[in-house]
């Protein structure tokens, strides 16, 4: 089933109210998540299940995931469905707090950005991991299932790693297929690379090397670099989508604003 997977802008409001340190202005005041008004839902990945519903992934929190009236809770990334992208509804979780301590590198980690493709007839979720085994190593973790909501069977090993890719933070994943081959984008302030995946969408294939696509390699703080990548193709080109700016200081007198910056290609 093609990946819906979309850039849903009425999801921004919540990231920016939510990522930036103080009181929030008068402007950020008047926007709001307008999917649902109990939850953040952040970082969103979104696709069509066989079954005709979308399915919604997003970062993983201590909210009232499951309604306006229960109790917060923790969560290893919610998994929201719709008929109609719109009304939104909690389904379940990815995996609980005490499964994932059974998932290597991720029982003591956030689980952030995730990633949502199907290939080969196999659900893939992906998340973004950092300090993985108490280090500053970073990467990306996957897991597979037949369904877009679980069981989840997850790969020990990570389908990248900061290491692997010369990258300070190989996170923030987007995972394309294009005519049998499957890519992977990442990165977070040290540019935007990719790299070619194995047919699985689980490993990276074998012999294949990560290119740079978009910023530049320096440093893990430079703001006026690229972060979460998202790659659409619309109208015969490609589309990557990246953020840029101080997400960290969302105020109107922020000189380098958080905002999107798009490139295209053939």
């Amino acid at each position: 089933m093609k990946n819906i997977k979309v850039a849903l802008l009425v999801l921004v409001p919540s990231v920016l109210l939510s990522s930036c340190g103080g009181d929030a202005s008068p402007i950020l005041e008047k926007y709001k998540n307008v999917l649902v008004d109990y939850a953040q839902l952040l970082d969103p990945a979104v696709i069509r299940g066989d079954d005709g519903k979308f399915y919604l992934y997003v970062t993983e929190g201590n909210q009232k995931w499951r309604g306006p009236d229960t109790e917060a809770f923790e969560s290893k990334t919610p998994i929201y469905e719709s008929t109609d992208m719109v009304n939104w509804t909690y389904k379940c979780d990815v995996v609980s707090v005490e499964e994932s301590k059974n998932w290597k590198w991720s029982s003591t980690l956030s689980f952030w950005s995730p990633e949502i493709q199907k290939i080969n007839n196999k659900y893939v979720f992906y998340y973004s991991l950092g300090r993985m085994g108490g280090s500053n190593l970073s990467g990306v973790g996957c897991a597979t299932s037949d369904t877009p909501y679980g069981p989840w069977t997850h790969i020990d090993d990570p389908v990248i790693t900061s290491e692997d890719v010369g990258n300070i933070d190989a996170i923030d994943p987007c995972v394309v297929v294009d005519n049998g081959k499957v890519y992977m984008f990442y990165g977070d302030y040290d540019g935007i690379g990719v790299i070619e995946l194995d047919s699985t969408g689980t490993a990276v294939k074998r012999g294949a090397t990560p290119k740079m696509v978009a910023g530049k390699h320096g440093s893990a703080q430079d703001w006026n670099n690229y972060t979460a990548p998202y790659v659409v193709k619309i109208n015969g080109k490609w589309c990557l989508f990246v953020s840029n700016g101080e997400w960290h200081n969302v105020q109107p007198t922020t000189p380098n604003l958080y905002h999107t910056v798009v490139f295209q290609s053939t």
